[in-house]
């Protein structure tokens, strides 16, 4: 499966397994399915590595040493409730289903498993849950129209160069935490050097022109991290 476009750049997963080979071998699996898999077997190392690096979907063993699968995930539910996850345990006792369930997951996969369902399931879950798929996403009081290239906002709309739209797109799918520098460049230029770093810097500051008629939009830069969009507004504010 070829990897897809920026635009579109590959769904994160976070495999939390402590058995190394299974891990191992799932993030092989879904990294040569077009997904882009991170694996940690120790579980309590998972929410530092949320607080600086975005994921679309985590998936959770249940038993664990030290921090098991479910207090790991009433840990994300708190701390980053726009997060999914789902169980992948050899758990398969009813009680511990509902358990699982009840926390929150959006789905409770017993080992053993086929990994190919296991791949469908979690494409499915995503393509259902994730908001990069619409083609249309709000920014405040803007409307941000991907397949068109525009940006329609309170005096008007605006047309983007191809990555002022993936540079936006990917703050916005987002917004609210931190995009480090690194990952944008890398996403947007394919590496992480100076110059992309230089040439970050200036689409930043044409966005944060373009989205200044809406005060309650902010494009912050967390120095040395990245960036963070920030944006609210009411529905009677945005464009039609």
């Amino acid at each position: 499966m070829e990897r897809p476009p920026v635009g579109e750049h590959p769904y994160r997963l976070l495999i939390v397994e402590d058995d190394n080979d299974l891990g191992h071998i799932l993030a092989a699996y879904l990294r040569s399915r077009g997904f882009e898999p991170t694996h940690r077997a120790d579980s309590t190392s998972v929410v530092d590595l949320l607080r600086v690096q975005q994921f679309d979907l985590c998936v959770l063993d249940v038993v664990m040493p030290e921090l098991d699968g479910f207090e790991l995930a009433e840990q994300i539910r708190t701390l980053f409730p726009q997060l999914p996850f789902i169980f992948l345990t050899a758990r398969q006792q009813r009680d511990d289903r509902l358990k699982g369930l009840g926390l929150g997951a959006i789905d409770y996969i017993c080992k053993p498993f086929e990994v190919e369902e296991l791949e469908l399931r979690i494409r499915n879950l995503l393509e259902r849950i994730s908001p990069r798929r619409r083609s249309v996403l709000d920014i405040g009081r803007f409307r941000l129209d991907r397949e068109r290239f525009e940006l329609a906002g309170p005096h008007g709309s605006r047309h983007l160069t191809e990555r002022e739209l993936d540079l936006l797109s990917l703050l916005a799918e987002n917004a609210g935490s931190v995009v480090t520098r690194t990952e944008i460049t890398k996403q947007l230029w394919g590496h992480s050097d100076y110059f992309s770093g230089r040439s970050l810097d200036v689409f930043v500051s044409r966005l944060r022109s373009y989205l200044a008629d809406d005060p309650n939009i902010e494009l912050r830069s967390i120095r040395g991290v990245g960036l963070i969009l920030d944006a609210r507004a009411r529905e009677e504010d945005r464009p039609n």
